[in-house]
């Protein structure tokens, strides 16, 4: 187990440790063995005072990130932090904390049972979810605030990481608006490593760590503005 523990951390970035403590990393050496007795997809709830942690263990496949944001907004779930963590070898271990769409920190058994049904439909027998979410989300209208339109702010930074561009992008909250933009990202053919997700209020302040789909950092100026371009136009409809 020690061996297994070193391996596991050894192939996640440095920041892991410092988010983890010991206690949770041993539930997600646990979750990373479920996945594979379970056939490629392992999912874990956790209940917590004010939220619900749910953990997806998978392989990482591009879309990935998209599909789970799009799986929890159309069965009313809203994600008030995420953490995207991928191993060297490809294993994806996401970690959300999570709401019932009326705040409620737990979810009932029947939805939990729902969100991981779907999340294999999806994930592992290929269910489309853009229709899914398409068809879903012209029930959103009910969960629109009376809130003023803000412009998203998007800027990028290529300093954090030797390895990756980070995207960071601050917008209003509202239902699917993670999957907006990472189905956006996805669609561009970027590579999502690692997210830090945050929601305080109506406000959504999100970092995503990405490459191009030869696996290099995004330096050239005109694809960043396409980047930008792209995700304002998705965040403003």
């Amino acid at each position: 187990r020690v061996v297994t523990f070193q391996e596991h951390v050894q192939q996640l970035p440095g920041r892991y440790l410092a988010a983890y403590d010991l206690a949770q990393i041993e539930r997600h050496l646990d979750i990373v063995e479920q996945r594979r007795e379970d056939g490629d997809l392992a999912v874990h709830f956790e209940e917590h005072s004010d939220h619900t942690e749910l953990v997806v263990c998978a392989s990482d496949r591009h879309h990935l990130l998209a599909n789970i944001c799009g799986v929890l907004a159309v069965n009313d779930v809203d994600i008030l932090r995420a953490d995207v963590q991928t191993r060297d070898d490809d294993v994806v271990l996401d970690t959300f904390q999570i709401t019932d769409i009326d705040g409620s920190a737990s979810l009932q058994e029947w939805k939990k049972e729902r969100l991981g049904q779907r999340l294999r439909q999806v994930l592992v027998d290929g269910l489309d979810v853009s229709e899914l979410f398409d068809a879903y989300s012209s029930n959103w209208s009910r969960r629109t605030k009376d809130l003023p339109a803000r412009e998203p702010m998007i800027d990028f930074e290529n300093q954090v990481s030797d390895r990756y561009t980070v995207v960071d992008v601050e917008t209003q909250n509202q239902a699917g608006v993670l999957y907006t933009i990472t189905h956006c990202l996805g669609e561009m053919d970027f590579d999502i490593h690692m997210a830090i997700i945050n929601t305080v209020a109506d406000r959504a302040t999100d970092a995503f760590y990405i490459v191009d789909d030869q696996g290099r950092k995004i330096v050239n100026y005109d694809t960043m503005e396409t980047i930008r371009t792209r995700l304002a136009e998705g965040l403003s409809n």
